[in-house]
C-alpha cells in the first residue's frame, strides 16, 4: 500500500460525518450531513454535467473523531469525489466522440459532410427501420457499358469509372443530395431523406444537368488522351418512399425503397444517350422548371397504365 493510500485511509477514518454529495444540472455539489456517535459512513455520489444524473456512489467507512474536524475532511471527500466525477465524465465524452467519428466516417461516403455530421450526432442514427418520406430519386446509367468493358483492360476500365464516378458524385453533393449507392455502372442518388426541403426536386434537377455538363468535359479530356467516351441516360422521379437503415445488425445500408424508386429506375432505363427523363410527379414538384418536351406516354415495367414522361431540353 502506498503512502498516499495510507494518508487517504487515515483521513477517511478521522471523519465523523455522514456526507451525501450529489450533482445535478440545476445545482453544484450539495452537502447533507449528520453527526453520529461510533462508526458512521461517508458517501459521495459521482455526478455528470453532461448527463445530469448520478453515475455512481462512493461508500467510505469512517470511525469516530472530534466534531471540529468533520467539515475539513468532508471538504476533502467532496473534492476527491469531484475529481472522480470529472474523470468519469471525460471517459464518457471520449467514448461518445469515438462513436460519432466512426458513424460520421461511414455516413460521409453517402452524405455531404454537413449532413453526415448532423446524422452522426443524432440519437439512433444506426438503428434498424425507418419511415415514409417524400423524396426525389435520380438514377444515371452508362449506355453501352457492357460492350465497352469487353474492349478495355480491367485496369483501364477501373480508372475510367473512378474518374466518371468522382465527377458524378460531386454533382450530387454540390446540390446537397445523398449518394444512395452504385449499382454496377449506375449511380442512384436521392434528396429528402433523412433530412429534406422544398427545394429537393430543383436540386435534383440541377444535379442531373450538371452531370451531363461534367460528362461532356470528361469526354473532351478523354478524347484528347485517346480514351473512349461515355454516354449516360438519367431518370428522375418524385414521390413517397420508405427511407431508413435496411439490412442486418452486422451490416446496415441507408436507402430508399418503393414504387417511387422503381419508377425512377425505369425512366433511366428508357432514357437514350444524353437524355434526362422525368415523371409527371417530378414536373409538378419543380418550382424552377427547365425547358421540357412532353414525350408519348411510356409503358413501364410493373405499371398498369402508361406513364406521362417529359424530356429535359437543355
Amino acid at each position: 500500500m502506498t503512502v498516499q493510500q495510507l494518508l487517504l485511509m487515515k483521513a477517511f477514518y478521522l471523519a465523523e460525518l455522514l456526507a451525501v454529495a450529489y450533482f445535478t444540472r440545476a445545482t453544484s455539489w450539495r452537502i447533507a450531513g449528520a453527526l453520529a456517535g461510533g462508526a458512521v459512513f461517508g458517501v459521495a455520489a459521482l455526478g455528470s454535467i453532461a448527463f445530469a444524473e448520478t453515475q455512481g456512489l462512493w461508500h467510505v467507512p469512517i470511525s469516530s473523531t472530534p466534531a471540529f474536524l468533520s467539515l475539513f475532511y468532508l471538504d476533502f471527500v467532496v473534492a476527491f469525489a469531484g475529481i472522480a466525477a470529472v474523470a468519469l465524465e471525460n471517459s464518457q465524452f471520449a467514448e461518445r466522440i469515438r462513436r460519432e467519428m466512426l458513424a460520421r466516417s461511414n455516413f460521409e461516403r453517402y452524405f455531404t459532410p454537413q449532413l453526415a455530421q448532423r446524422i452522426a450526432s443524432s440519437e439512433g442514427a444506426t438503428r434498424l427501420g425507418g419511415d415514409k418520406r417524400e423524396v426525389t430519386v435520380l438514377f444515371s446509367d452508362i449506355r453501352g457499358f457492357t460492350a465497352l468493358s469487353e474492349t478495355m483492360p480491367p485496369s483501364d476500365m477501373a480508372t475510367l469509372l473512378t474518374d466518371y464516378f468522382t465527377e458524378m458524385v460531386d454533382c450530387v453533393f454540390r446540390n446537397e443530395g445523398t449518394l444512395d449507392k452504385f449499382i454496377g455502372d449506375a449511380v442512384m442518388a436521392q434528396w429528402g431523406a433523412p433530412i429534406g426541403s422544398k427545394e429537393d426536386p430543383d436540386k435534383a434537377m440541377q444535379a442531373a444537368i450538371e452531370m451531363m455538363d461534367e460528362l461532356g468535359k470528361l469526354n473532351a479530356k478523354w478524347l484528347s488522351e485517346g480514351r473512349p467516351e461515355l454516354q449516360i441516360g438519367i431518370g428522375i422521379n418524385h414521390g413517397e418512399a420508405f427511407a431508413g437503415n435496411i439490412g442486418s445488425e452486422r451490416r446496415l445500408e441507408y436507402t430508399v425503397i418503393g414504387d417511387t424508386v422503381n419508377t425512377a429506375s425505369r425512366l433511366c432505363s428508357a432514357a437514350g444517350p444524353g437524355e434526362i427523363l422525368i415523371s409527371e410527379e417530378m414536373r409538378r414538384a419543380l418550382s424552377k422548371k427547365p425547358k421540357l418536351k412532353e414525350m408519348p406516354p411510356m409503358e413501364l415495367k410493373n405499371k398498369t397504365q402508361p406513364v406521362k414522361v417529359f424530356k429535359v431540353i437543355e
